[in-house]
């Protein structure tokens, strides 16, 4: 009934910034209940709508919700969860909303499944993407640390010194800052070791 009434309201007012509002905290109630995918149609209701400024936070919950479905699939079971459609929808968020405080939270999402499945280059590759699409992004210190993990993990130990000392002096205030001079100090053994 409250989605119909939201419709009706749209119908009625389409440049009211409360439907959306309103659809967006009944998918979020719904992503809390007994069948959470039903949620994703609530979320596609405010992307559709003419006039909102919640489009990227409902989009953003799209991929939330289908990557909670993905653990749920597989949980009880030693199968990995498939995250694929999830990580489309994460890109689909920062693709469209770039300007959103999302987008880094779904570009984050995307680099930390890059480097949980092992595929650093692509992680890499990522990063090299948004650093030259988001060159000014209030999120790229997020995006350093990924760009770190990622290649230490690949074993170029040059390479993440070196977006550690980008962090560090870029950053300094970041909260990711002593977790950045942790990985220096990490780094600095390797290629001392070397």
């Amino acid at each position: 009934e409250a989605i119909q009434v939201c419709q009706t309201l749209t119908r009625l007012f389409p440049d009211s910034t409360l439907v959306d509002r309103a659809l967006l905290k009944i998918g979020t109630a719904k992503m809390q209940g007994e069948n959470p995918t039903e949620a994703i149609g609530i979320f596609h209701a405010v992307i559709r709508l003419p006039k909102s400024d919640l489009k990227a936070e409902a989009q953003y919950l799209i991929a939330r919700v289908q990557e909670e479905e993905a653990d749920r699939r597989v949980k009880g079971t030693d199968r990995e969860p498939d995250y694929s459609h999830a990580m489309l929808a994460y890109k689909q968020c920062a693709d469209l909303y770039p300007e959103s405080p999302f987008a880094g939270d779904a570009l984050e999402k995307i680099a930390t499944y890059y480097i949980t499945t092992k595929d650093y280059a692509r992680a890499i590759e990522l990063m090299e993407r948004v650093f030259q699409d988001y060159p000014d992004a209030s999120f790229l210190d997020r995006m350093l640390i990924q760009w770190v993990q990622a290649a230490y993990r690949m074993g170029d130990f040059q390479l993440a010194r070196e977006k550690c000392d980008v962090l560090l002096a870029e950053y300094p205030s970041s909260k990711l800052a002593p977790k950045a001079r942790a990985f220096r100090d990490a780094i600095m053994k390797k290629i001392g070791e070397e």
